[in-house]
């Protein structure tokens, strides 16, 4: 575990971490326990909540490459299934998940999740950055109430973050 947590370049002392192998996936569109389950032997997972804004860190290591690999395109799979589903509020607001290929160590996305009333974004989004670095997959997240369309600044601390969590795990 001691590696996980040197890894973690923005823990705070105030940031709970937990080490959960079992735990759902952060970035998970259809809600699914077991994305990203297979062959993950540790994390170490940061958090930090406010009312209306939180922020995670989160390196999980796999088994081997091929299984890191096989979670990045298990995730990749969950959001072109689930790129629109309603959020279960009972109003009619559905989530929806766009990603695109960035380049952080051997392999990277650029999440968004954006809640929509219909055609129009509404409150509630969450904008991260998973990239795997070997058999290690490290995700930089953060959600808040704001109701615009993904930005790329809305990702730039992420990516910045996960490169260097990438160098480190060389």
């Amino acid at each position: 575990m001691m590696i996980l947590l040197l890894a973690l370049p923005l823990l705070h002392a105030d940031w709970p971490v937990t080490e959960a192998p079992r735990e759902t996936h952060w970035v998970n569109p259809c809600g699914d326990p077991r994305l990203g389950a297979a062959g993950r032997v540790e994390v170490a997972n940061a958090q930090k909540h406010d009312p209306a804004f939180s922020r995670l860190e989160e390196i999980a290591r796999y088994r081997n490459v091929k299984a890191a690999k096989q979670a990045m395109a298990d995730l990749r799979g969950a959001l072109v299934r689930c790129a629109r589903t309603d959020d279960g509020s009972g109003v009619g607001r559905d989530q929806v998940w766009t990603s695109t290929s960035v380049k952080v160590g051997d392999e990277a996305l650029r999440v968004a999740m954006q809640s929509h009333h219909g055609a129009r974004p509404t409150l509630h989004g969450q904008r991260a950055v998973v990239a795997r670095q070997g058999r290690y997959v490290m995700v930089y997240a953060h959600a808040d109430e704001g109701s615009d369309l993904p930005r790329a600044s809305d990702f730039r601390r992420h990516l910045k973050d996960a490169q260097v969590t990438a160098r480190r795990l060389r």
